[in-house]
């Protein structure tokens, strides 16, 4: 909310704001609580405000690379556990951790300037893009077709307006109809409708009927007059149209769950893994190494969860669930492994289908919801998913107390429920790309069909 109200710029400043609220605080903190306050809360929030409006930064600014700038900016991430983590074991041996907060505190300040230089076009934030569940059923069914060149006749819009072709395929291209509550309702009206340019001089009669000249898709002039909302009608911040868009969006609901579900697991698995590796006999220096090997696999999958979203061989929740899947098999791995080296690899490969989750994970909203409604979905998704992360947290710790803090059981609970978060959203969309293909490539053959007989009478 603070977002769409303020834009990135204030809300960049008042996240390293808080940051260093947090992390200053922290150095006079008495006991354990007040330090979980001030660290967990004050900078926690902080963190969640420079990250937002820097996703919100970058796709305002590139519309079309903005996902892949999203997944490649990631990469700190995986870099600061190489850089910094040496630097704060110094300072804590050398200054103590009072100390060491306070270094990191005047650290953090190189934020502010940083905030001061974002920005964000305002015609993109508030009321563009804003269409319908049905609308952009259509759109990205028309994008699932223009993607398909070899089975359609070009497009002549594609000539004239390659850039908005192109804008509406980065778009919509990865979800097709998945993204919607009524992902086939009235589809082949809504594909006819979308396809009026691509065949202009072909379109059969059938297509010129009441109800699709009354759909909401027509040429793009028309779509940006639609989608455009006035000047006078633009609302700053977010109202109840916002919400509503969200709890009638079917696929953006399903990745919630999946990604809640996935934050807290792997967080958790985060936690406990370095004492797993103290338990299996790792001495500090093996778990930096250990540490050092499985930042190089994060750094690895943010560069190759870049390069698939700039490819597009894949679609971002293709890739996203599917490493999630993956994350949760290596999991289960760790039960079974007990030298240092099989858990350094094993930790190598579990940080890399992670980092390749974490690089979609700024990527799969855009594509799920409008850019007006972006914050607040990831921001809701984010805040539910810190609520995950205390509750499974504080679960898995009475589970292995009661085990006698054996980790093993608690690692495969883990696991199950990493691995059970994506099949959802990976199965509906598979079943929703099938679907929808079949009623493209069926409208198309009635298409030619249409176009060859009226050449033949011709």
């Amino acid at each position: 909310m603070f977002l769409s109200r303020f834009g990135v710029r204030m809300t960049a400043m008042v996240g390293a704001l808080e940051i260093i609220l947090g992390l200053g605080t922290s150095v006079v903190a008495p006991n354990l609580l007040f330090l979980m306050f001030s660290l967990g809360i004050i900078s926690g929030k902080g963190c969640s405000f420079v990250y937002m409006s820097l996703n919100v930064a970058l796709f305002t600014h590139f519309p079309n690379a903005g996902r892949q700038l999203v997944s490649l900016v990631s990469i700190g991430e995986g870099v600061s556990f190489i850089l910094a983590l040496p630097f704060v074991s110094y300072f804590i041996e050398t200054y103590g951790w009072r100390s060491s907060l306070l270094l990191l505190c005047g650290m953090e300040m190189h934020c502010i300037p940083f905030g001061l230089i974002y920005s964000m076009k305002a015609d993109i934030t508030h009321g563009n893009r804003v269409m319908s569940n049905r609308t952009r059923a259509a759109k990205c069914t028309t994008s699932f077709s223009e993607s398909k060149k070899n089975r359609f006749a070009p497009n002549e819009n594609h000539v004239n307006h390659p850039q908005n072709n192109e804008r509406k395929k980065d778009q919509c291209e990865p979800y097709t109809t998945a993204t919607t509550n009524k992902a086939f309702e009235d589809t082949e009206c809504d594909y006819a409708n979308s396809c009026n340019n691509d065949s202009t001089n072909d379109k059969p009669k059938h297509l010129d009927s009441s109800p699709v000249n009354d759909s909401y898709i027509t040429n793009d002039d028309d779509n940006q007059a639609e989608e455009e909302q006035p000047e006078s009608k633009k609302k700053q911040g977010i109202n109840l149209k916002t919400w509503k868009r969200l709890a009638t969006n079917r696929m953006y609901n399903l990745t919630s769950i999946s990604t809640i579900t996935f934050l807290s697991t792997s967080l958790v698995m985060l936690t406990i893994l370095p004492d797993f590796c103290m338990r299996h006999g790792l001495s500090l220096t093996q778990g930096a190494w250990n540490s050092a090997i499985s930042s190089a696999g994060d750094i690895t999958a943010r560069l190759v969860g870049s390069w698939l979203l700039h490819s597009k061989l894949l679609p971002s929740i293709v890739i996203f669930s599917s490493a999630i899947i993956m994350c949760g098999i290596t999991m289960s791995v760790y039960i079974a492994v007990n030298t240092p080296t099989y858990i350094t690899l094993t930790t190598f490969f579990f940080m890399l289908f992670d980092g390749l989750a974490y690089s979609q994970y700024g990527a799969i909203f855009l594509d799920l919801v409008d850019l007006e409604d972006y914050p607040l979905g990831i921001g809701l998704n984010e805040s539910f998913a810190g609520i995950g992360l205390l509750l499974c947290g504080y679960l898995i710790n009475l589970y292995t107390a009661y085990n006698n803090n054996n980790y093993d059981y608690s690692i495969l609970i883990l696991a199950v429920l990493t691995t059970a978060s994506a099949l959802p959203i990976f199965i509906f969309y598979i079943c929703t790309c099938r679907k929808t293909k079949a009623v493209i490539l069926d409208h198309h053959q009635h298409t030619e069909d249409a176009s060859t007989i009226k050449k033949i009478a011709a």
